[in-house]
């Protein structure tokens, strides 16, 4: 498979136009349209906004990677929040990028087992994972959790997160795990790894979904 799909550089990733930037996103439709100027401005929301902005700020002027760790109870905008922060980058910086779901992460993996990683057609590209790894400049891990670690899994991941923290690449994790809880879903190592090359913000507010505090 991976004989018809050339691999492409990030510098090729980089130079195309915004529209394609975005779409290669791979946003689900029902994000695809989370900003910062539609985001719920709860109690807090306002500061937390503020945070991100100068995170983005001074993040785009550094070449050490420094990602972000969004963490809070459901419902309190973590998803809205780095979608809304993955396009900013995108289209005010010439930055390749790509949102994964962690669930998604985990059926990518399981379905590229025996085929050198390369993914399947309905993927739209069999090397997705090769690029999430080290080549697309911001990675967004939504909803990292311990749901489905498995051995394997525990291995696939811990890669994936080793290999970015090496090519100090960008990534952003959200999660309803504190930073200091890592060490019981990773290991000691890869829990240092997130939190020495991310910015943590804590969401806080109502659950959008339900209403409730």
């Amino acid at each position: 498979m991976s004989d018809s799909v050339e691999l492409k550089s990030p510098k090729y990733w980089r130079n195309r136009s915004v529209e394609e930037r975005l779409s290669n996103l791979r946003i689900p439709p029902r994000y695809r349209n989370c900003s910062f100027d539609n985001y719920d401005m709860s109690e807090g929301s306002e500061k937390i906004v503020g945070a991100l902005h100068k995170w983005l700020d001074t993040t785009t002027n550094s070449e050490e990677g420094q990602g972000l760790y969004l963490s809070g109870d459901t419902g309190t905008g973590k998803t809205h929040l780095a979608v809304a922060t993955l396009k900013e980058m995108v289209t005010r910086y010439q930055l390749s990028g790509l949102y994964l779901n962690f669930d998604t992460f985990v059926e990518m993996t399981y379905d590229s087992r025996g085929f050198d990683g390369d993914l399947p057609e309905m993927y739209g590209n069999p090397h997705l994972l090769r690029y999430a790894r080290r080549v697309f400049d911001v990675v967004v891990i939504d909803n990292l959790n311990a749901d489905r670690i498995t051995d394997y899994m525990l291995k696939m991941t811990s890669d994936l997160i080793q290999a970015r923290y090496d090519s100090q690449l960008i990534t952003i994790y959200t999660s309803l795990l504190r930073p200091d809880k890592l060490p019981a879903l990773f290991n000691q190592r890869i829990a240092s790894m997130i939190r020495q090359s991310t910015y943590y913000i804590r969401t806080a507010g109502v659950d959008y979904r339900t209403g409730r505090e």
